[in-house]
Formats: C-alpha cells, structure tokens, sequence
C-alpha cells in the first residue's frame, strides 16, 4: 500500500466531512480571516514594531530584493533574487492562491479542459515576455515595480482571472440573449437562418467592442503613462499590432468553426467564454512581441550589457523539444508493456514538461554558453555543486514527473472528484516552468 493510503486510512473521514461542511458555510469568513488576517498584522507590526518587522522581515526578504532589481544594484547586503524564506513563503502563497482559484471556478463552473489550457498560452507567454523587456530597461519607475518579479505575477494572476470571470459572464449574457431565439428556431425551421444570420452580428458586435476596448486601454496607458517607457509604438503601429490577431482569430471563427453550426444555442460549437479568453491574450501579446522585434531589428531603447544572440530562439526551444519528444516516444513504446508510464504521453503533461524544459534549456545556455548567473535558491546550489547547468534537466524530469506520475497514476482514482482542482496544479507547473524559460530566453537573446 502507498506510504500516503496508509496515512489517508488512518484519518477519520467523517471528521474531514465535517471540517469541509463547516469550511463551505463559513467560506467567506474563512478566506477574510486567510487575506485580511495576516495584511493586518504585518501593518500594525510595521507601525508598531517597524524594527523586527519592516527592517528585519519585509525589507530583508521580500521588498529589498525587489528594489535592488529594480535599481540594478545592490542596496547594502541586499541583493535582487529569491531567498529561503521568500521562496518558502510563495509556495504557501501560490498553494493558498490556487485553492481560492478552484473555489472560485466551481462556484462558476468553470472546466479546466484543453480549451481552458489553450486559452492561457498567450498569459503564460506575456509575463515571461515583459519580464525580458523590464530586464531591456523598457520601464521605469514606478511602473516598473510592476513589472518586477513576483510583482508581474501576482499583477498577471490577477488580470487574467478577471478576464476568465467577466468572459464567463459575457457568455452567460449571450445565452441569455440567444435562449429563446433558439426555441424559437426548433420549432420553426423556416427562421433557421435568419436566426444563425443574427446570433452571428451579435458575436461580432461582441469582437468588435472588446477591440475598441482594447484599442482605448492602449490609447489611455500610451497618454497618461507614455513618461513610464523608454519606448511605446505610436498609435498607428499599435492600431496594425493589435489588429493583426484580432481580425485573423475572429475570420477563422466565422469561416471554419460555424460549419457545424446550426442552431443559435449550439453555442459550443461556434465560440464560447476560452474564444474570448484567448482574443484578448493574443492581442495582449502582441504589442510586447512587437517592441521584442524592434529591439532585435532596428531600436535599443538602452544598451544591452551582453551580446545580442537571436539564434537561441531557435536552439533553445529546440533543446527542448528534443527531449519531450523523446519522452513521448519512450512513453509511446515502454507504454505498451507498463501503463504506468503511458501518462508522459498526455498532451497537457507534455505541454508541462516542455515548459519545464524551456525554462532548463534557457537556464543551461545562459550560465554553460553566456556569462550569466541563477538566483533561485535550490537550482543555484544544485549548479555550484554539479559545476553545469545541466543538472537541471534531470532536476525537472525527476520532480515534475513525480508530481505528474502521483496525480495521473497513483493518485487517479482519488482524484476523481477534483478535476478541477488537479486542472490548477497542473496549470500552476506550466506557467512555473513555461513563464521563467519565455523570460530567460529572451533575456538571453535580446542580451539583457
């Protein structure tokens, strides 16, 4: 029997119903007391104990090293990076954040499924992407704390969650609108296509307002934060960057997804909440690629401080994909004699792993190739002690793929219930491995 079987049998279940019974009718009390309990003791320890928990804590650990980063030099014996304890203390934050999350998806119901996880590939890819610009210098402050590591991801996390909630609600309203459109329709197929034709302007009035939005929110960051960047495109190349995935996302939509369509309430089958997730990732992802370009092509807003190496956008996500290619067919062919090991070949956990392996690639070819440095606690000792940054590959593969193995393998059937919540960690190791290997890769190839 599993070491965590024996543990699980020993605990009584009906105690464990009772606790959950007990959290679900006190819910809001309970994530009050998780939020606002420790905030209000860190700033009455701050007014009253500023010594022991301003100078000796906070500084020391959390803002200190985020304001070297942010200066570009240490301040005293305080340097940019992660430290022990603030590594320590993330994990319980980022463990208590998806918790909250997949409280907050069941209350909307809202499935992790592929689309889910499609959707999120443009925010995976941005905070990595301007984390690469603020190490170019592109910010300055104070926007630039925002834009500083964990600060970018607490920011992003936030964003993107409201944008997960208000597209939920935007599909909710169009099902709302289209509801009894569609009974109508079934029962008179004469109106079918004067129906479809309708539900269509609808979902295009819909694009068509959240790319005016998305132009305004460009305009107003560009007029009343324009002295916070070193560089911004003016009106007219921002209007073609992010118009460019709008207009070809929303022609696909209407030219290949509706084939199936044929009543106003299939909804599913023609565009749902994860299409608009995704429209406005793509076209928040578009300006930051966009100043990448200009930077490698014609314009360096400051002087890149190493050399400029663009071929490691290619050796870099090759590297790793090389490897996850070769642990598909390993789990392809081995597979088929152990079952145990056919969940390598899922295509969520590949997607991890080669996020996994991008951020070991990135962190291979800047410390083995380039002459740059790793800050995070674990892999730098891990580094110092093996002598290469290789060390890292077999460091994710062993602890990704455990975390991988008990929740798909040993784990399943317990799991069941959870989908949701597995669909979180899940997601919580890909932007874990795929966000830092999109930002160091493009640190490195920008030379920054």
């Amino acid at each position: 029997m599993a070491p965590y079987k024996m543990f699980y049998d020993r605990i009584d279940r009906i105690r464990i119903d009772r606790i959950y019974k007990w959290y679900i009718e006190h819910e809001a009390w309970v994530w009050i007391l998780i939020i606002g309990l420790p905030m209000l003791i860190l700033t009455l320890g701050c007014v009253f104990f500023p010594t022991l928990f301003w100078d000796n804590f906070l500084w020391k650990y959390y803002w200190g090293p985020i304001e070297a980063d942010a200066q570009n030099h240490p301040i005293g014996d305080i340097t940019e990076g992660y430290n022990i304890v603030s590594t320590l203390s993330y994990g319980v934050i980022l463990s208590v954040a998806v918790f909250g999350i997949y409280r907050l998806f069941k209350i909307l119901k809202i499935d992790l499924d592929v689309k889910f996880f499609a959707a999120m590939i443009p925010y995976v890819i941005l905070g990595g992407v301007w984390r690469a610009l603020e190490d170019a210098e592109l910010f300055k402050l104070p926007i630039k704390y925002l834009f500083i590591a964990p600060n970018i991801y607490i920011f992003e996390g936030l964003v993107t969650i409201a944008i997960v909630v208000m597209c939920t609600f935007l599909e909710r309203y169009v099902r709302n609108i289209i509801g009894k459109e569609e009974k109508v329709q079934k029962s008179n197929p004469k109106l079918k296509d004067k129906s479809k034709s309708g539900y269509k302007k609808l979902i295009f009035i819909i694009f068509m307002f959240i790319f005016v939005f998305m132009l305004g929110g460009y305009a107003f960051v560009s007029f009343f934060f324009a002295s916070s960047f070193a560089y911004l495109p003016n009106f007219y190349e921002s209007i073609m960057v992010i118009s460019i995935p709008f207009f070809v996302y929303v022609v696909y939509l209407f030219s290949r997804k509706n084939k199936n369509f044929e009543y106003v309430g299939d909804l599913d089958k023609f565009v749902d909440k994860f299409d608009f997730v995704l429209i406005i990732g793509l076209m928040l992802l578009s300006p930051p690629l966009f100043l990448c370009a200009v930077w490698f092509v014609s314009m360096k807003w400051s002087p890149p401080p190493f050399p400029i190496v663009p071929e490691e956008l290619l050796i870099i996500p090759l590297i790793a994909f090389s490897i996850t290619g070769g642990l598909y067919l390993f789990s392809k062919k081995v597979g088929k004699q152990m079952p145990s090991f056919a969940f390598l070949s899922s295509g969520t956990n590949l997607l991890i792993l080669f996020g996994q392996f991008l951020d070991a690639s990135a962190t291979y070819r800047a410390l083995d190739y380039h002459s740059y440095g790793e800050k995070h606690v674990l892999p730098n000792f891990l580094i110092q002690l093996t002598g290469t940054a290789a060390v890292m590959f077999p460091l994710k593969l062993i602890v990704v793929g455990l975390v991988l193995y008990l929740i798909d393998v040993e784990m399943k059937e317990d799991f069941k219930e959870y989908k949701t919540l597995i669909g979180l960690v899940k997601f919580a190791v890909l932007v874990l491995g795929f966000a830092p290997g999109v930002r160091d890769m493009m640190r490195l190839a920008m030379g920054v």
